[in-house]
């Protein structure tokens, strides 16, 4: 499924809706780094790309949200 990219912050592109759903979680960053960290740690010790691909490419894409969103 492709998404629409947008400019964001810095010049660095991201997802307007993953933004909005991430946004919705009303966590704090740190809180969501580490909740993102944690799934794919889980993922990687549970079977890896070969059995989560799909939700580590999409862990991946809210790690890189997390930084375009909320780093200086």
């Amino acid at each position: 499924m492709a998404t629409e990219r947008i400019l964001g912050h810095h010049g660095l592109m991201t997802d307007p809706v993953l933004a909005e759903i991430m946004g919705a979680l009303e966590m704090p960053p740190e809180g969501l780094k580490q909740w993102f960290s944690h799934l794919e740690d889980f993922c990687r010790k549970h079977g890896g790309d070969r059995t989560y691909s799909d939700l580590l490419k999409l862990i991946a894409e809210c790690q890189q949200e997390c930084k375009t969103t909320h780093e200086p």
